[in-house]
């Protein structure tokens, strides 16, 4: 499975200098992708590489969802406005 961010993000999750994931998008190293003007990276199987190779101690994921996430869904809820008939 992919999973796709832009260059600074996969710098960050692999260890190393930004330029770095430059050079590699450039010589084609790396999986991109290119939608409008932006420029994303696959960082997945770097990042399976770098975990088997030790390069990477600890890689987790971190979600956040506020406490009163069900509040703020039943504000916006009310805010919605249906379609428009064409």
């Amino acid at each position: 499975m992919s999973c796709w961010v832009v260059p600074e993000i996969a710098a960050d999750l692999w260890g190393i200098p930004l330029e770095q994931v430059l050079e590699r998008i450039g010589d084609g190293s790396v999986p991109t992708k290119h939608e409008g003007d932006f420029v994303f990276v696959d960082v997945k199987p770097q990042l399976a590489m770098s975990c088997d190779a030790g390069m990477r101690e600890n890689v987790s994921t971190v979600a956040f969802q506020h406490p009163r996430w069900e509040s703020f869904r039943d504000q916006i809820a009310l805010l919605r406005h249906p379609p428009r008939a064409a």
